[in-house]
């Protein structure tokens, strides 16, 4: 694991039972990794990349294309800040508009998105890039380094 990557909550081996009979597409590996079933049509299973961003103003999580699962974190700023979303393999101009709506985050706050189902994620092609904006609809990069966002996805 490399220093910018934190495991986010805590999973057990025992699968878990669905109401209908489905297969679960999570699962833990022997390490305690959490892998999520391929539902391309590829078969096995994957475990997605989990990311931690500490007092950023923007990164890009990947430069391929991928699924997001899920976003968390907190906005230490005692300002509104916008969480923008790019396909994109960089950083976005100024006054770009996301490819996903934004996400008011008020300060000093948490937040939080979860993609449903689980299983697919939000598909971006070229990349995923996220920022906090100081504006919105349109993206200024706030001057300030003070979002702490984690962050699963998976290239593919």
């Amino acid at each position: 694991m490399s220093d910018d990557t934190r495991c986010l909550g805590q999973y057990s081996a025992a699968a878990p039972v669905l109401p209908n009979g489905a297969e679960s597409p999570l699962r833990v590996d022997v390490d305690s990794v959490l892998l999520v079933r391929d539902v391309s049509g590829g078969g096995g299973s994957v475990a997605p990349n989990q990311t931690y961003s500490a007092g950023d103003n923007f990164r890009v999580l990947t430069a391929a294309e991928s699924h997001l699962f899920s976003i968390t974190g907190y906005n230490a700023s005692p300002a509104l800040r916008y969480l923008m979303l790019f396909d994109a393999a960089a950083l976005p101009a100024p006054g770009s508009v996301p490819n996903f709506p934004p996400i008011e985050v008020l300060p000093l706050s948490n937040f939080a998105l979860t993609i449903e189902p689980v299983t697919f994620g939000f598909r971006f092609i070229s990349g995923i890039v996220w920022a906090a904006s100081s504006t919105a609809p349109g993206l200024t990069v706030s001057a300030s380094l003070d979002f702490y966002l984690a962050a699963i996805w998976k290239n593919g």
